[in-house]
């Protein structure tokens, strides 16, 4: 396997600076996610645990999106304690992903973990909406667009194999856990515009209620201004016609 920064890749982290010691019980600022797996993470301790469930408002403090106590995560990123989805959770705890559909490792520096996250919730819920029956015309027109962008997303796990020789998350899993601490503090010079791109199947139930709590006003007429609503509140600065 072989992974070559490219030469335009940044070298200098701009989170690098000290992060200041946040309690528990108070949500900090939203993480920019980094490629990572847990074993160098340790549990929370149970007044932590606590902590973070007396704080769970019912959504994910890394990208916003609904999720019951069941779906919640309790996640540490840069030594701070979020309530987070599994998506945004798995994305840093790659060796935990319970499924051996573990999805692929792309490049894609384009977006944000998080905002991946939503784009692809858009896309699974429109697929949801499809399955249920036919729609009208202008529903068609923009679940093939959907269909473009969920392909042009899927198609960088061709690129990145074809540049890194490798999309397999295992493979990632493995070589992160051969780095001794200091160089995995350090993977974000090679991983920091690396995402995770899920399979579908690992959320299927997640999926349902996300759709119900987070798409309940999703309609083929007002898709377009209904997923901009979405993706706002969730990803700021995002905006659908770009």
């Amino acid at each position: 396997m072989s992974l070559t920064v490219p030469k335009n890749e940044v070298t200098e982290n701009a989170e690098v600076a000290a992060t200041p010691e946040v309690a528990v019980n108070a949500i900090p600022i939203r993480p920019e996610l980094l490629l990572g797996i847990s074993s160098y993470q340790d549990p929370p301790s149970e007044d932590e645990e606590i902590s973070l469930v007396d704080r769970f408002k019912g959504s994910c403090e890394v990208c916003g999106v609904a999720l019951t106590s069941d779906m919640r995560h309790s996640h540490l990123h840069k030594k701070l304690w979020y309530n987070s989805c599994g998506m945004c959770y798995f994305a840093e705890n790659l060796d935990g992903i319970p499924s051996f559909k573990k999805g692929s490792i792309i490049y894609f520096p384009h977006m944000s973990q998080a905002r991946l996250n939503s784009v692809l919730r858009a896309i699974w819920s429109v697929e949801s909406l499809n399955d249920i029956g036919d729609m009208n015309d202008e529903y068609n027109v923009m679940s093939a667009t959907f269909d473009e962008l969920n392909a042009m997303i899927e198609g960088q796990i061709n690129i990145t194999t074809s540049y890194f020789d490798f999309s397999d998350p295992d493979i990632l899993s493995s070589l992160l856990n051969l780095l001794p601490p200091e160089d995995y503090e350090q993977r974000w010079k090679l991983l920091r515009s690396f995402r995770w791109l899920p399979d579908r199947s690992v959320f299927e139930d997640e999926m349902v209620y996300w759709a119900q709590k987070s798409f309940h006003h999703l309609h083929p007429e007002k898709i377009n201004s209904n997923i901009t609503t979405f993706m706002t509140n969730y990803v700021p600065a995002f905006n659908i016609r770009e």
